[in-house]
């Protein structure tokens, strides 16, 4: 049998880093996670300040990864998901500057669902075509109107 480890608790500073290293997360979540093992306020924030100054937190950087990453997604969807990563608002308009209107990347992901759906029925693909958006986020008004276009200009 091995013997059992002491285990010491780490700093907050040491503490932020291990969690850090393993994972990209926001400040607000850092600190969430470090209060949660009831370290000391003052000494969070130190370490918050130390990880900030030396880039390893970084919530712009975390913004731009998430657009990117659901970039075929509604605007709101994105917004949703930076907010619960407790990222500021106006990190959020920063990150958002990058995408392409909403409307452009609904037609872009219904065109890309409209080649699954080449041999139905004109009816059936828009219909198909219309959850797939709405299931991504789009608003209903926005999904009806790409499901229009692409199955009056039959593309499917």
């Amino acid at each position: 049998m091995r013997p059992k480890k002491c285990k010491q608790k780490l700093s907050a500073k040491e503490r932020a880093l291990q969690i850090v290293t393993r994972k990209m997360r926001s400040v607000s979540e850092l600190r969430i996670k470090l209060i949660q093992e009831e370290y000391p306020v003052e000494e969070i924030e130190v370490a918050l300040e130390r990880l900030s100054e030396v880039y390893l937190l970084d919530d712009k950087k975390i913004a731009e990864s998430i657009v990117r990453q659901y970039k075929d997604r509604s605007n709101r969807f994105i917004i949703n998901r930076l907010k619960q990563k407790g990222i500021h608002s106006e990190i959020h308009l920063d990150a958002m500057e990058a995408l392409e209107c909403e409307e452009e990347r609904a037609l872009f992901c219904g065109k890309k669902k409209a080649k699954v759906l080449e041999n139905i029925a004109p009816h059936i693909a828009a219909q198909k075509i219309y959850q797939h958006l709405a299931m991504r986020g789009f608003s209903s008004s926005l999904a009806q109107k790409v499901a229009r276009i692409l199955t009056k200009d039959s593309i499917l």
